[in-house]
């Protein structure tokens, strides 16, 4: 299962969330072209790391926009591209922005508490991905995620609630493996971080609720999926 895309989306132009995401790809390929071979790269992750036998407030935010490779890059970005804007619509550029790096840093401490010993460091920006998701999830529980299935006899694309695929994210994806495999078991995938961020992103989105606009209920009512799942 494949997320490709989401719906309704509110008005407006996620300046922000653009601007985020063209962050994240041009450290990578700064972090990549300034070194020369997987060793080097290595060293630099491990400088700009969150490390949590070590940690640093420089390390914390910077932490935030590296990544172990193209594909860990690639899926994190891919979920902040269809995430990111709605949440950007409902907070507005700056308070989008700060929730982003706050939730960001909540990861980053969960993720340290849970690894307290280790002197692995923790990279990527899934800490404060997984804080957009929590955002959404209070904010466009009604929306439609179109995700791509891959199983066996069947390709193509399904509408799922969004608040399906967020609890599968939060509960299968991560509260299963963090508390039932551990971080040996999760093949280096930060658990902590994703949990931290998501929690905070929701608890965050619930204390803000009654200051924001509400999402635009003709854009809810004209979508074409909202009364559950739909194939296409």
């Amino acid at each position: 299962m494949i997320p490709i895309g989401d719906e309704p989306n509110e008005p407006g132009t996620p300046v922000v969330n653009w601007l985020l995401i063209a962050a994240n790809v041009l450290v990578f390929a700064w972090a990549r072209l300034s070194t020369q071979g997987e060793e080097a790269y290595q060293v630099l992750v491990e400088r700009y790391g969150s490390v949590p036998v070590a940690p640093t407030l420089v390390t914390a935010f910077t932490s935030m926009f590296m990544h172990a490779g193209l594909g860990h890059l690639g899926g994190n970005m891919l979920y902040l591209w269809i995430f990111g804007d709605n949440v950007e619509a409902r907070l507005g550029h700056v308070g989008y922005l700060l929730a982003y790096l706050a939730t960001g840093l909540a990861g980053g401490l969960v993720d340290g508490f849970m690894r307290v010993d280790s002197a692995i460091p923790g990279v990527g920006a899934s800490g404060a991905i997984s804080g957009v998701l929590g955002m959404y999830l209070i904010g466009f529980p009604k929306n439609h995620v179109r995700v791509l299935m891959l199983v066996w006899w069947y390709m193509g694309v399904v509408h799922v609630p969004a608040w399906i695929v967020l609890v599968v994210y939060f509960v299968v994806q991560n509260v299963f493996p963090a508390f039932f495999m551990g971080q040996e078991g999760g093949g280096g995938v930060a658990y902590g971080a994703h949990l931290g961020g998501f929690a905070a992103g929701a608890l965050l989105f619930l204390a803000l609720l009654p200051w924001l606009r509400r999402p635009r209920a003709e854009l809810l009512e004209s979508s074409p999926y909202r009364g559950g799942w739909g194939y296409r």
